[in-house]
């Protein structure tokens, strides 16, 4: 089925404060959108309902085909994206009525997935219906709870399989919605939020329930960001409410109208700068977080029930975008809606990242060499290769090629073989040189070592240290790095491989206790130096590494 897309002819509708514009419909559906989910790089939206699991192509607002028959193992209730910045592939799981937790796979180089796991999961004694799943990227971690009682926690391996790490039975405990908190030692916190009960459980990786908060309201569903420190409920009876992941006290209650105790998701929108909730009466709310006034409303055209939105900052070409789903009963074919934030050029020139002014200043009025223009299918702008360097650079205009060639930004959106026009293909690479490149917006991003592309990240972001000695997703260890000049060593990291026997593996280990002697011969107690063994470990590592680079040159 072919989905509609407004043309530039059509009279585009607009959020209620016009700033959210609709931008596509997605067809294929057949009564209520029971969930959604986007792409952590905006490349695929996949939602779930009666026909089971649909997955769209952004770019070209394509509908894929499905590997298994519509509803095979149930209604689809849950879903969730797995995707990790070492793999090559991407993975979906989804969880259905009849308590089947299936996954999905693909190549980022082929269209089509093909389903590599399928079991049945045991739930609670009043309902097997998953309810939430969730991923956690940096343990390669997933989670699903049940309507009732059960939590479950999975390793997942490089070709999507997955171990059972352990399966948690709370009683009287009704999961609406599931998330990961902070990592401990042993590993990430599940976050297990009840409808009824109103409690959140968090359970260590041994299935222990080391913390219960009671909220004393109905959750309808829950969003976590660790980035931010906070977690938001929906309180069927008011609205969202903010919490700090640390705390069990309130902090603040964003408002929506309700008519009945329905459940709504919510999610962190624009980088955490904003929080958005459904409704059962066909509008869409975003806030402002720090002032909490309703920043917009979108208005799906009915008065029905919005469950189904993003629960995660999502973005199309550097633009927030929400992508919501109508979940009313006898509702004939639905569209998901997706819109998309008006951005204005100044806007955008204002998120680039620090240094990337100092880049365009040294290359404007240079001939940058550049041998070939990378696909800017969003879904091939992401690297996996272990050792990376990436230039960005903002386009101005014009943008200066040569002493003689001027070029628009327009020109270059237009035809980004402009590139290419100075490239030497069989010389060395030279300082201002790529292997491929293309612009994204208005920032010109470069490789000299690559033939893909990694998707920068334009918005400003808060980066913290973790319980783990890392830094969450903006950490350079985990994400290829813009080039900054006075960090220029963060854009060559290797990333982390998950396999123990990698030569490399001692530089990843997440410290404990167990890694350190206790010294006798320091004044304070409890101080105390790197195990021998892992000290030479890491001696001969970092001898290993510096005979590799070649001196002299």
């Amino acid at each position: 089925m072919t989905p509609f897309t407004f043309t530039t002819n059509s009279k585009t509708p607009k959020s209620k404060n016009g700033k959210y514009k609709l931008c596509a419909l997605l067809a294929g559906h057949q009564g209520a959108v029971a969930c959604v989910t986007a792409h952590p790089l905006g490349s695929h939206v996949a939602s779930g309902g009666r026909e089971g699991t649909l997955v769209w192509k952004l770019q070209d607002k394509k509908l894929l085909g499905s590997p298994t028959g519509a509803g095979d193992r149930g209604v689809t209730t849950a879903l969730a994206w797995m995707i990790r910045p070492d793999d090559t592939d991407d993975g979906l799981a989804f969880g259905t009525d009849d308590g089947y937790l299936c996954i999905w796979r693909r190549s980022r180089k082929e269209q089509e997935f093909t389903e590599v796991y399928c079991n049945h999961l045991e739930g609670g004694e009043n309902g097997q219906e998953i309810t939430a799943i969730a991923f956690d990227a940096s343990s390669s971690q997933l989670a699903v709870v049940h309507r009732a009682e059960i939590v479950h926690r999975f390793v997942v391996d490089p070709l999507m399989r997955l171990t059972t790490v352990k399966s948690t039975r709370i009683k009287n405990h009704w999961p609406q919605a599931v998330g990961f908190g902070q990592t401990a030692a042993r590993g990430p916190e599940i976050w297990s939020f009840g409808r009824e009960d109103g409690e959140i459980h968090i359970l260590d990786e041994g299935g222990k329930i080391t913390v219960t908060k009671t909220t004393g309201v109905v959750i309808g569903g829950a969003a976590i960001s660790v980035k931010d420190n906070a977690y938001i409920l929906d309180d069927t009876s008011q609205g969202v409410a903010l919490y700090k992941l640390s705390g069990a006290e309130r902090l603040k209650t964003f408002a929506v109208t309700t008519n009945e105790r329905r459940s709504r998701n919510v999610g962190f929108h624009d980088g955490g700068k904003a929080l958005i909730s459904g409704s059962d009466h066909g509008d869409v709310y975003i806030f402002d977080r720090r002032t909490g006034e309703v920043n917009d409303i979108i208005q799906v055209g009915c008065k029905d029930w919005v469950q189904s939105i993003t629960e995660q900052t999502t973005e199309m070409e550097g633009v927030p975008i929400i992508i919501i789903g109508r979940s009313g009963e006898n509702l004939g074919q639905t569209a998901l809606q997706v819109w998309e934030r008006e951005t204005p050029a100044p806007e955008r020139e204002g998120n680039l990242p620090p240094g990337a002014r100092e880049w365009m200043e040294i290359v404007t009025g240079l001939d940058l060499g550049i041998e070939s223009v990378a696909d800017r299918d969003i879904d091939t702008l992401f690297i996996h290769l272990s050792v990376i360097a990436a230039h960005l650079v903002p386009i101005l205009s014009p943008f200066t090629m040569s002493s003689t060639s001027k070029y628009s930004v327009k020109d270059l959106i237009k035809d980004p073989s402009i590139l290419t026009l100075f490239a030497k293909p069989g010389t060395p690479l030279k300082s201002f040189d790529g292997l491929c490149g293309n612009h994204v917006g208005e920032v010109l991003v470069s490789t000299p070592n690559m033939s893909t592309l990694y998707r920068p990240p334009l918005n400003q972001c808060s980066v913290r240290m973790r319980r783990d000695g890392h830094f969450g997703p903006d950490d350079p260890l985990y994400f290829p790095q813009p080039f900054h000049r006075p960090t220029a060593h963060l854009a060559v990291i290797r990333a982390p491989q998950p396999s123990p026997d990698h030569p490399f593996a001692v530089a990843w280990i997440v410290l404990n206790d167990s890694h350190f002697e206790l010294s006798t011969q320091t004044f304070c107690i409890g101080f105390g130096f790197l195990d021998r063994r892992l000290r030479s470990k890491l001696v001969a590592l970092s001898d290993t590494v510096f005979k590799s680079i070649p001196h002299g040159q």
